[in-house]
């Protein structure tokens, strides 16, 4: 017989993942989830050698990024 009742500390904890293999915690509250993407975006951005279009490998990123968030959520909806 399986305990239903778990304790936060026994759930799966869903997570997004970079290319540069960074998780990113996903949080059911929009604009955390933004503010936790940018941050990330830019720090990601800041690590990066130049020659690279900033603009354009963050708004790739941001999506990609966002894209996994959707993806999650649709599996979720669909279990």
């Amino acid at each position: 017989m399986t305990n239903k009742k778990l304790t936060h500390s026994h759930r799966k904890i869903d997570t997004i993942r970079c290319e540069c293999g960074k998780e990113i915690m996903v949080v059911p509250d929009v604009r955390a989830m933004d503010e936790a993407i940018e941050i990330h975006v830019a720090m990601h951005i800041e690590k990066m050698k130049p020659p690279v279009e900033e603009d354009a490998e963050a708004n790739r990123l941001r999506d990609a990024l966002i894209a996994q968030c959707f993806n999650l959520i649709l599996n979720k909806t669909r279990d």
